[in-house]
């Protein structure tokens, strides 16, 4: 198809019979948002590309304009766009899928792309890039205990068995670490704010490599920061799948379902490989195994 007629189909699907003026995007994030800037450069710039919206930041008067929606950023911009006008539909993003079903089940017209991998395919990663350790650690705290008899479920269909360890005093922390590290072939981090922070996620990395288990993060700042293995989804990334959500919003005038990132990235931290002594696949290959095989 002509690039004339996709913007012109995009045109009609964005200001046709139902609704009387073209759609309009309006970004939300919490006031105490650590959202970098270059990952709301990344959003806007797929749905203004992908779909000829217009976005704008959130109005601080809480004005809309007609036939908007909003795009909230994180737990904290979810949080505030549940205080804004209930007729206006929601996609939430970067928001943890645990914390979606706190704060975005309260009305309709919300939904939500989590930040988080399901569960199935952190599980198949691992089974392919190590496909000598059958025992995966999870260290977890209040947030992500609940997690467990899913993240149990789904390793038995992987063939993998999960060894769990409890945290609930940050000053434990590092004690029931090795104590798991002792016990595990691989460690998979679940995020969790007790466990996995800011001053906590380097002395956790050092431990691991101490002990020979590499750690399977769930960003790329963990790969950078010095885990093995890296399983998430970009910015951009993201936005391509906002654009799909409201693309078939505009289409049928409701939001889809909330669901998990669809597009992904595995990243492999090349010199941490060579130092423990592990020849890692490529992460193309690993990636196209990853599409293919069925959970």
């Amino acid at each position: 198809m002509k690039r004339n007629s996709i913007f012109w189909l995009l045109a009609w699907m964005l200001s046709g019979p139902a609704y009387c003026a073209p759609l309009k995007v309006y970004f939300l994030a919490g006031i105490h948002s650590h959202i970098p800037a270059e990952t709301f450069a990344a959003v806007r710039k797929a749905i203004e590309s992908g779909t000829g919206a217009k976005v704008f930041d959130h109005p601080f008067a809480g004005n809309f304009q007609e036939n908007s929606l909003i795009v909230a950023f994180g737990v904290d911009g979810a949080k505030a766009a549940e205080k804004l006008d209930p007729s206006i539909p929601v996609l939430d993003i970067f928001i943890p899928a645990r914390s979606y079903l706190a704060v975005g089940q309260t009305r309709e017209g919300i939904s939500a792309i989590y930040i988080d991998q399901p569960i199935e395919r952190q599980l198949r990663f691992i089974r392919l890039a190590l496909p000598q350790s059958s025992r995966v650690g999870v260290l977890l705290g209040p947030d992500s205990r609940s997690l467990l008899p899913g993240i149990r479920q789904s390793a038995e269909h992987a063939k993998l068995e999960i060894v769990p360890e409890e945290l609930s005093d940050p000053a434990n922390l590092f004690v029931r670490l090795r104590s798991l590290l002792s016990r595990c072939d691989v460690l998979l981090a679940v995020p969790d704010p007790l466990v996995y922070n800011g001053e906590s996620i380097s002395g956790i990395l050092l431990t691991a490599y101490r002990h020979g288990i590499p750690l399977v993060g769930f960003s790329a700042s963990y790969e950078k920061a010095g885990a093995l293995l890296a399983l998430y989804s970009t910015a951009e990334q993201i936005g391509t799948q906002a654009v799909e959500f409201i693309l078939d919003y505009v289409r049928t005038g409701k939001m889809p379902p909330p669901a998990y990132p669809v597009y992904f990235t595995v990243g492999v931290n090349r010199y941490v490989a060579r130092s423990m002594g592990m020849d890692m696949p490529d992460e193309s290959m690993l990636e196209e195994k990853m599409s293919r095989e069925v959970p």
